[in-house]
């Protein structure tokens, strides 16, 4: 499906949805529809939260404990990343990074979006699950629990009692603003330890895209080759193909060695005679990282892959974001409470402040990387 067509199937979608939701009783079994906003409200996963949090109280207590401390050094990184990638967009963007939201078919390609979803549900599991864990072991009753999906993106929330929350201690409310982004981190861990268990370095280039009429689809290849060497040269990362390929000269015959065998191509741009090239789509290639013990099965490998990465990525960004002092984050509850402890005459002159001075900075890191960079979306 192209973009035209998800957005068309979208916008009928919620259209749909819509239409159903006003004529329907769904918002009586706590479903309630808005425009581009789907909510589901429950309280079943109360009694959940309480057994977990009342089993294990005391490693909860350290666990927690350890994500204050933590929360206090994503803010700080937060704060350091964002500054620093921030002046390096406004005077050496081809140095900085480039921060995005992410929107399928615009910002980030539509077969990126199973990975996405799967990488988020594990992302919200692991962080709201934490702030009801938290709330119950602090004492802190739970109204309600429940998922909801906003224009193409699902979210998931915990709400804590807001009367009960503003009266607990400070501790308390530190370990709860903390715990989401805490619990985003100990997944990121055990993902990054899985891929280091699970895969080897980099053992070539796998094709995603081939170019239409390009001299590697003239050839035979197909997408899902894996470059294993060209001319005898091994090819493991793209650094290799890259420094190789600086050196072939335009009309050059190539053979190319992948798993499915041998494969010669002229190295010819079919629309630039003078330049030399393989025929590989933009963004349409990664290094390939087969797993341990020989699989040898390029596309389950690579889908296991970026379904690990995307889990790891997405996992990290949400922990530092989330603890930015920006409303509605949760760093900016966070920071409000300590303001509120140690500087109670001038806590919302501060919040304020220090709230404007992040989301200046933040959005600032968006629009830059907008107008900075070739819109194309990652793959």
């Amino acid at each position: 499906m192209n973009t035209e067509g998800f957005l068309i199937f979208f916008g009928v979608f919620w259209l749909a949805l819509y239409v159903y939701g006003r004529v329907s009783l769904m918002k009586n079994k706590g479903v309630e529809v808005q425009p581009f906003l789907l909510l589901y409200r429950t309280k079943r996963f109360n009694q959940l939260f309480d057994r977990l949090a009342y089993r294990y109280q005391r490693g909860w207590r350290i666990f927690f404990d350890a994500g204050v401390a933590l929360a206090l050094g994503e803010i700080a990184y937060g704060a350091y990343f964002f500054m620093t990638n921030f002046l390096a967009l406004l005077s050496r963007p081809e140095t900085a990074g480039r921060v995005i939201l992410l929107i399928p078919g615009v910002t980030v390609g539509l077969q990126t979006l199973p990975f996405i979803l799967i990488a988020l549900a594990i992302v919200l599991v692991a962080h709201e699950g934490s702030h009801g864990i938290s709330s119950r072991l602090e004492q802190i009753p739970v109204k309600s629990s429940g998922v909801f999906f906003f224009l193409f993106l699902p979210g998931a929330f915990v709400e804590p009692d807001d009367e009960a929350f503003k009266s607990s201690r400070l501790t308390s409310k530190l370990r709860v603003m903390a715990a989401g982004s805490l619990g985003n981190l100990a997944v990121a861990f055990v993902v990054s330890i899985l891929i280091l268990m699970l895969f080897t370095g980099p053992s070539g280039i796998l094709i995603l895209r081939l170019r239409q009429g390009g001299p590697a689809q003239i050839a035979g290849m197909h997408e899902w080759d894996v470059i294993q060497s060209i001319d005898g040269t091994p090819i493991r990362t793209w650094e290799d193909l890259q420094s190789y390929m600086n050196s072939v000269r335009a009309g050059s015959v190539l053979t190319i060695t992948t798993q499915r065998g041998i494969f010669q191509i002229v190295a010819r741009d079919p629309q630039n005679a003078s330049r030399a090239i393989i025929g590989l789509e933009s963004y349409g290639s990664v290094e390939y990282y087969p797993v341990r013990g020989g699989v040898q099965k390029p596309q389950y490998e690579y889908n296991l892959l970026a379904t690990l990465s995307w889990i790891q990525n997405l996992s990290i960004w949400v922990a530092v974001v989330n603890m930015l002092p920006i409303y509605p984050m949760d760093g900016e509850k966070f920071t409000t409470a300590i303001l509120s402890r140690f500087l109670p005459r001038r806590a919302n002159l501060f919040r304020a402040l220090i709230t404007g001075l992040f989301l200046f900075i933040f959005t600032s890191n968006i629009l830059l990387s907008f107008f900075r960079f070739e819109f194309l979306p990652l793959p």
